[in-house]
């Protein structure tokens, strides 16, 4: 598989609702509203019943495909499936990268989230929406020091690209903290539905995959985790897991939080391997590509992360077939 020196054509592109559930609403009609200057206004019904809690999930479908399993890419907290489509200074992102390999791939938008909607009904959803602003971006994402988030100094050899904090943040939409269950629920269905798959999950979306993969080892066939949190305890008796490859970038020392983070992460691992199941890590630095944040799909070098992640996907191919590529991971 290769990302670059393929021309890039697309047999189908589809999208479809996933799971959710129907809300009836009842009692006195709300207030009223007028949807724009050519309509009179009125007051929405009460009685009545909106969906939500549903999943958005788009695929693309490549004319060159070398395998038929799509992979699923699952966004992090307070982002949508944007995030795998264009980095913020404008280059293809990761979507067009594994297309561009041969390989169908599928774009969730989870529930909360894009085209998924959001549950605008009072109470349903317990707690308050929050939304991440730039300095926060800044420090959780490694893009620099926090005390250097005025002057926007980054990290020495930072490959996030200069300017694109702005454009990262318009990608930003509000999320629900209490919702993490129903996130997992959410994807759990998305997995259920779509059958044989391949997940690639980023941060929040990396703990949601790797939960739902110990749900359905006989679904996810591949597993690629791009600095995960929310991890899940290894069951000392796990006999099946698909093979599991974990992304961490670099900085992490710089971080507390990702100090804390990384340590979670290879515990993790070594719960996996305990258990002689197949758990790789891809440590950016010690691999000699240096400067990544925490969003190495949107870093300078995306192009070069991502040939590293396919070419493991092709010495662990979803048929079993475990021959492939030179790895890129140790062990």
């Amino acid at each position: 598989m290769t990302a670059n020196g393929r021309e890039l054509r697309l047999e189908s592109i589809s999208s479809r609702f996933i799971g959710g559930r129907p809300l009836a609403r009842s009692g006195q009609p709300g207030q009223e509203v007028a949807l724009s200057s050519a309509l009179p206004a009125y007051r929405p019904y009460q009685d009545d019943t909106v969906h939500i809690e549903q999943a958005y999930v788009q695929r693309f479908v490549p004319v060159a495909r070398v395998q038929d399993v799509p992979v699923l890419l699952v966004h992090g907290g307070g982002m949508t499936g944007a995030c795998w489509e264009t980095t913020p200074d404008g280059r293809p992102g990761w979507l067009t990268a594994f297309l561009r390999a041969g390989l169908p791939v599928d774009v969730l938008d989870n529930v909360e989230r894009g085209r998924a909607g959001w549950c605008a009904v009072p109470g349903v959803w317990p707690g308050e929406p929050i939304t991440r602003g730039e300095r926060e971006m800044w420090d959780v994402f490694r893009l620099g020091r926090p005390e250097d988030y005025p002057s926007r100094t980054y990290f020495p050899g930072s490959q996030f690209p200069r300017g694109g904090l702005e454009a990262m943040a318009r990608q930003g939409v509000p999320r629900w903290p209490a919702n993490d269950a129903l996130a997992e629920r959410s994807l759990r269905d998305v997995v259920t539905e779509l059958g044989p798959c391949v997940l690639v999950g980023h941060s929040q979306g990396g703990g949601l995959c790797a939960r739902v993969a110990l749900a359905r080892p006989g679904l996810v066939r591949q597993l690629v985790l791009l600095e995960p949190h929310g991890l899940p305890e290894v069951p000392p008796d796990l006999t099946r897991h698909p093979p599991q490859l974990t992304v961490v970038g670099d900085y992490c020392g710089e971080s507390d939080l990702w100090s804390g983070l990384t340590a979670d992460m290879r515990r993790h691992t070594a719960q996996l391997r305990a258990a002689d199941l197949r758990a790789d890590v891809l440590d950016l630095p010690a691999a000699g590509v240096r400067g990544n944040s925490h969003n190495p799909m949107m870093d300078l070098n995306s192009d070069e992360v991502a040939e590293l992640v396919l070419a493991w996907l092709a010495g662990t191919r979803p048929d079993g077939d475990t021959a492939g590529p030179g790895e890129a991971a140790s062990r």
